[in-house]
């Protein structure tokens, strides 16, 4: 009789083997591939959820000069914002560019954690080259009150999606709000990323009013830390 064949481990996209990751603090010269995440994933990994424009104002407020200036306010006061990244060791496989665990997270000031609608196609390589690695993810959490922080933004690069990048960002964050004093995390969720939200424990916040309808639908939520 011939051996029973062992079936190899499920992990990550499409069965890819593990990969070996790292979050740390986002530094200057991981702005330009903080960007290209945010960028795909606007653009790619929400790409049914919203219009074209509706990307093109989000990702404003993630292009270089917003993330440096970020960088700046997290500089001077550390206890108060953060940006992190989350970096893949370089020569890691990556998938073929489906949506994420998260996907497009976080919009602008309000956090709305994961919108789209896009312009870029399926092809998405890679995230982008950072301080040592590649960059799959970002986060931005900021402390709004001495006892409420918000995630500004979340997003993974869609080519290194469903490994659980998102849930591991988000927990990142949430455990910066709770070391700075927060028992809650607020933030408005995208139609995209509003799966992963409630999975999570965050329910919905009716003391937050959703953003502008023409920027497209999200919904607030928080989660008591």
């Amino acid at each position: 009789m011939a051996p029973a064949r062992r079936r190899p481990p499920r992990s990550g996209l499409l069965g890819s083997p593990p990969m070996a990751s790292t979050i740390r603090p986002m530094g200057a010269a991981d702005i330009p591939a903080a960007f290209s995440v945010a960028k795909a994933a606007i653009h790619v990994t929400a790409a049914a959820d919203y219009s074209a424009w509706q990307c093109e104002r989000w990702l404003e407020d993630y292009s270089p000069r917003p993330l440096a200036t970020a960088l700046t306010a997290a500089a001077t006061s550390p206890t108060a914002i953060a940006l992190l990244v989350l970096v893949v060791e370089p020569g890691q496989p990556t998938g073929d560019g489906r949506a994420g665990d998260g996907g497009g997270g976080g919009d602008g000031e309000d956090g709305k954690s994961g919108r789209g609608g896009g312009a870029h196609g399926g092809n998405v390589i890679g995230g982008g080259r950072g301080d040592g690695g590649v960059v799959a993810g970002v986060v931005q959490v900021a402390l709004r009150s001495p006892t409420t922080a918000t995630i500004l933004g979340l997003f993974v690069h869609p080519a290194h999606g469903r490994r659980g990048y998102g849930s591991r960002l988000l927990t990142a964050a949430e455990g910066l709000a709770a070391a700075w004093g927060a028992s809650r995390v607020r933030l408005r969720a995208s139609t995209t990323a509003l799966a992963l939200y409630r999975k999570r424990g965050y329910v919905v916040d009716a003391e937050t009013r959703p953003g502008p309808p023409e920027l497209g639908a999200e919904v607030p939520l928080q989660r008591r830390l």
